[in-house]
Parts: C-alpha cells; structure tokens; sequence
C-alpha cells in the first residue's frame, strides 16, 4: 500500500518530587483495572502506570483537605505519570477511558518535521501547555493525481506537560497535501 501508518507513543516519565515526610496514604482499594501505583514512597509526588493500551483517566480523593477534593488525571495507554499531592491521606477512588470532561482548554498543535528521507515528513502532534492534556486529532490526506480521494487519520492521545506524539508521516511523493480537520484539547480536569 502506497500510504505509510507509523503510530509511536512517546510518553515521558515526569519529574520526581523530592523527598518528604512519611506518607499515610490508603490506595489499597481499587486497583484491579489497568492503573495501578508505579511507586509509593516520602516524595511530593505519587507515580501510577497504565497497564491497558487505551488512554485512561483516573480520579483521587485528598481526605485531608476539607471539604474532601477529587480530582480526574488523564494517563496515557501504557504510560506512567506522577501526580503532585495535594495532601499525605489519598484514597484511588475510580478509573475509566479517557473522555472530555470538563477540563481546561488545551492548546495542542500539528506540527511538520523533515525525515533523513526526501520528501518524507513526520507529522507531531504538541501540547503547548505545563499540564497533561487529551488530544482528538483528525487530519486528512490528499492524494496527489492521478489518485483521486481523501485519507483520513484520527488519534486520541494523551500528551504530556509541553511534550510530543509522533503521530504518522506524510510522504510528499504520496499525497498533495494534508489539512487538519480538527482538533480538539482539554488539560487535565483537576
């Protein structure tokens, strides 16, 4: 087939906190889905990975605030993320596919990159923003004549903090030019 499809997930892993005091957290409850914590310790910072290949979202209630607060943290399929506590007693109060919800608007950009390969370019999906953000992409494809039509790719991902997702490439021997059709972002929901 004439069109090439590369999905590469880059995800990186954050930025631990530093050391502090001794943690009374209760996570035992919950964790029978695909998130599950990736480190527990003294840090300022919890750490969870996503074991299922879909883009998830989870929520945390922080009992030592009052009123208690839940907050909703968007990870992406076969990630890891940390999150920056809000306070020492938490408790993973649910999971579920990652969906728009409510969150703030994010500012997500398609972007262009050359490859060592002439007229071969990878297409980068980025995340202008400091915080976690979904991401619905649709971009369109069109054929260079005497092929006539109209390729469409859609990705939902979840980018991290000011990071990329290679989404595909565009091959200018391939195809005219590509549009994107729409673009949807959302920060994380917290």
């Amino acid at each position: 087939m004439l069109l090439l499809y590369t999905l590469e997930a880059v995800f990186g892993l954050g930025v631990a906190g530093m050391s502090g005091a001794q943690e009374s957290a209760r996570p035992a409850q919950g964790f029978a889905g695909c998130i599950q914590p990736a480190k527990q310790d003294g840090s300022l910072s919890l750490s969870f990975r996503n074991s299922c290949s879909q883009n998830m979202q989870f929520t945390i209630s922080w009992n030592g605030t009052h009123p208690t607060q839940k907050r909703t943290y968007y990870i992406g399929g076969a990630g890891i993320r940390q999150v920056n506590k809000v306070d020492k007693d938490w408790v993973f109060s649910g999971e579920a596919p990652a969906t728009f919800d409510g969150g703030g608007k994010g500012d997500v950009l398609v972007l262009e990159r050359a490859t060592p390969v002439r007229d071969l370019y990878r297409l980068f999906f980025h995340n202008n923003h400091a915080n976690y953000a979904l991401a619905d992409v649709v971009i369109a494809l069109h054929f260079l004549p005497p092929t006539s039509g109209i390729a469409t790719i859609h990705r939902q991902v979840v980018l991290d903090p000011r990071g990329d997702y290679s989404c595909c490439f565009f091959d200018k021997t391939v195809f005219a030019k590509y549009e994107v059709s729409a673009v949807k972002a959302e920060d994380d929901p917290e």
